[in-house]
């Protein structure tokens, strides 16, 4: 907390039940944390909003996330971890579309990590790179090209949620001058933030684009829209109305227009733009036409992909090359509808070995229980796996049930056959 590599609160909240004998997924859906709700209200809270916040991606943005953080400061004695949401330092702001919905992560930083973690600049839309390596961020497993949720239910981060291979393992490239300054500002900023030096409103942040708009002669509603590379009816929105604006609107149109971050959140009034052209910033929000040597590159990126071993979907290859799954399909359909295909039978392959791993480890336990004259039970044979709710799937609830049944074929023999 408080420099450019704090932790972010999905990376905290897994990182810690394995140091208390527990695992993500049992700190908040086991019934072992139910006996301790009475004494600890605060655990009640974690079990009763956690799910739809995690599940929903909001748990370090909206007002429910903050009362998650709140509770998780508390049982962990650490009131830091509040800062954590960014609900707690921003106000009057809009935070969608703030986070990602799938998780990005640098290799190098999880390879030289003692403890692999997740950073909190990860974790924002606006962020491309890494800070420290200046590489772009890997956003697929490297070897079977699944996107990673921001949260695991058995804690192990450094690996993929599909097929358990280390995430440092991935091929990355050098990030644009560009995604490098905005990296540094985004860092600047969630240092100040996780360090509690920092808090701030939507009116402040406008109130220090316009006034730079203003510093730089622009004194009419149509000027100030033009030099900030705004529509004017949001201009006339922002400034009329009391409507919350985005956070991220906010923060790229300062970006794009090189100013510096922390004295917009700060609401300077005299702002010096960076010497760095904003030109290589694109806008979330708008339609970007592709230059003939984009569209060639686009395809032999492409290509690349389309040549591993294990290919991911069009939509995660576009996600890897930054653009939409629509825009590939365009571009090379045959292309990406033979990687559809062969996406689909590596993941019912995927399927298939994952299943048969289930069938061995229940087999071996089930032998066991065998050996020492006792009937399984579905509570016994669920408690062998980490992540609970193994046995929702009706496929393996079939299995486990014909397992039962063996054994008490095995133990008492055939107690229909004299019927």
């Amino acid at each position: 907390m408080g420099t450019t590599k704090a932790e972010s609160i999905t990376s905290f909240l897994m990182s810690v039940p394995p140091y208390n004998g527990l695992t993500f997924g049992e700190l908040l859906w086991g019934k072992i944390m139910r006996c301790y709700e009475s004494s600890h209200p605060d655990m009640a809270t974690l079990r009763d909003i956690g799910s739809a916040s995690l599940a929903l991606g909001s748990v370090g943005t909206s007002g429910t996330g903050l009362k998650f953080a709140e509770a998780l400061a508390r049982l962990t004695g650490r009131d830091s971890v509040r800062l954590m949401n960014w609900g707690a330092t921003t106000d009057g702001a809009s935070h969608s579309r703030l986070m990602r919905k799938h998780q990005a992560w640098c290799p190098l930083c999880l390879a030289e990590d003692p403890i692999p973690y997740f950073r909190e600049l990860w974790d924002l839309e606006l962020a491309t790179s890494c800070s420290r390596h200046r590489r772009r961020l890997v956003h697929a497993c490297g070897h079977c090209g699944a996107a990673q949720r921001r949260y695991r239910c058995d804690g192990s981060m450094a690996l993929c949620q599909r097929c358990d291979h280390p995430l440092t393992v991935a091929t990355t490239v050098p990030a644009s001058p560009h995604e490098t300054m905005v990296a540094d500002q985004l860092g600047i900023v969630i240092a100040e933030v996780t360090a509690g030096r920092l808090k701030t409103t939507g009116d402040l942040m406008k109130t220090a684009l316009f006034g730079w708009a203003e510093q730089q002669g622009a004194t009419s509603v149509k000027a100030k829209a033009r030099l900030i590379g705004m529509p004017q009816s949001l201009v006339c929105y922002w400034r009329y109305t009391d409507r919350q604006p985005s956070l991220q609107r906010l923060w790229e149109l300062s970006l794009r227009n090189g100013l510096p971050l922390l004295d917009v959140c700060r609401g300077s009034r005299v702002i010096t733009a960076h010497s760095l052209p904003n030109h290589g910033i694109p806008r979330a929000w708008q339609f970007r036409l592709l230059t003939p040597e984009q569209k060639e590159g686009l395809r032999s990126g492409l290509a690349t992909i389309a040549s591993r071993e294990h290919p991911p979907c069009v939509q995660h290859a576009a996600i890897e090359l930054g653009v939409s799954a629509g825009t590939l399909k365009a571009l090379a359909p045959r292309v990406c509808e033979d990687m559809s295909k062969r996406s689909r039978s590596q993941r019912k392959l995927i399927v298939a070995v994952r299943f048969q791993r289930f069938q061995n480890k229940v087999k071996r336990y089930v032998d066991d229980i065998i050996g020492e004259g006792k009937v399984p039970t579905f509570q016994d044979i669920s408690s062998c796996f980490k992540s609970p709710g193994v046995l929702r799937a009706p496929q393996c609830r079939e299995y486990v049930r014909a397992e039962i049944e063996r054994a008490k074929l095995q133990l008492f023999g055939d107690t229909t056959a004299g019927k």
